[in-house]
Order: structure tokens, then sequence, then C-alpha cells
């Protein structure tokens, strides 16, 4: 289990998990939260602590109407974002390797797995609508459905709470190097797009 660093994302996260209530309070502690920085939202620079309808420049302006430029928040590239979200997915494939792979009943490749020997490790991740929007386009642009749902700006929509489920797939027999070692490569795979039919609750009787 893993959410934003970000506090509003944090507490919504213990929210979903059962962790404590809408008024602050514990619940339970049976659940690891892991806390994780390369989930946080994209930073907007000016744009931060702004509506979203406003532009960079609009932003900027308003700005320096409040004081100056001291202090601009950082910007942050989608290639930025995208590469802390990549490192994070990666981490997750590698440390889920090795302990596939250091189990002794596990002889066998990961890409020749056949249905009853294959480990399936499900990770929930809460995060942000800009980063979420970022990882689904990097990941599974081309298996987008022509018809997704589009906010005003023509991005994709990503409700509050929405769940979209992305299955990755590893291929341990690659791996591709990197500054910090070795990452498995890995095939993503699209299985529910921004999901809200967990919101609409019970039906009535």
């Amino acid at each position: 289990m893993y959410c934003s660093d970000l506090d509003r994302a944090h507490r919504t996260a213990r929210i979903v998990l059962g962790l404590e209530d809408v008024n602050g309070e514990v619940i339970a502690e049976d659940i690891n939260l892991v806390v994780d920085a390369r989930l946080r939202e994209l930073a907007k620079g000016a744009r931060e602590g702004f509506l979203k309808s406003l532009t960079y420049e609009e932003a900027m302006e308003l700005r320096h109407k409040n004081g100056g430029e001291l202090d601009v928040p950082l910007l942050e590239s989608f290639d930025d974002a995208w590469a802390r979200a990549k490192d994070w997915i990666d981490t997750l494939v590698k440390d889920a390797a090795d302990e596939y792979y250091n189990n002794d009943r596990v002889e066998c490749n990961a890409a020749t797995d056949t249905d009853d020997e294959a480990i399936v490790y499900d990770v929930f991740a809460l995060s942000h609508s800009a980063l979420i929007r970022t990882m689904v386009h990097k990941m599974i642009d081309s298996q987008l459905p022509s018809d997704f749902a589009t906010t005003r700006e023509g991005s994709l929509l990503v409700p509050n709470l929405s769940r979209t489920i992305i299955d990755v797939h590893p291929h341990l027999e690659g791996v591709s190097a990197s500054k910090d070692g070795f990452r498995p490569r890995w095939t993503p795979k699209l299985i529910s797009l921004t999901d809200v039919s967990h919101l609409s609750g019970p039906p009535d009787l």
C-alpha cells in the first residue's frame, strides 16, 4: 500500500483503507501504508495553489501583484514527473522479482510462467490527478479507448477517488542498465481506466 507524501493524499489513503475516519480518529493500524515522495503531484510552478483554469502567465501575474516573484515553486515537466513515477514502478518490480526468485520452488523464468505458476502482486497506490494522467499516457497511451472522458481543456479526466488498474508484467530475461544499477524490463496492460463504480454505494432496496 503506497501513497503520496503530501498530507491530503496521505489522509485520504488512510480513510480509504479504513485506518481512520473522516474526523481523523484512528480506527486501525493493521495496514502498512508507505508514504513515497515519488507519488506526489506534478509540481506546477507559478500555478501552484491557484485555480487549474489559470494559465502559467496569469498565475505569474497574480504572484507579481501579491508581492513579486520570490519563492516561485518548482515547475516540473511531464518527463520529470514520469521519471520519478517510473523509478517507483521499477523499484516495485525489482523488489517483487527479488522475492519471487529467492523462493526455492521457482526455477523458471518469469517470461515463461504458466498461469498456475505466476504470482500476482496487488499494489495499491493513491496519488494525484496530474501525475496519474501522466503515468497513464506514458504507460498505456496506445491502449486508451477512443471515447475516454476528458476535462474542459481536453485532458484525460481523472475523477477524485477513481480507480485505474494497470497490469505490469516483468520480463526478467532482459534488464536495462541505469546509473543506479539494473532495472527489470516490464510491459504494461490497461485493465480499468478511471473507474468510479465503487463510489456508487449499495443499491437501494
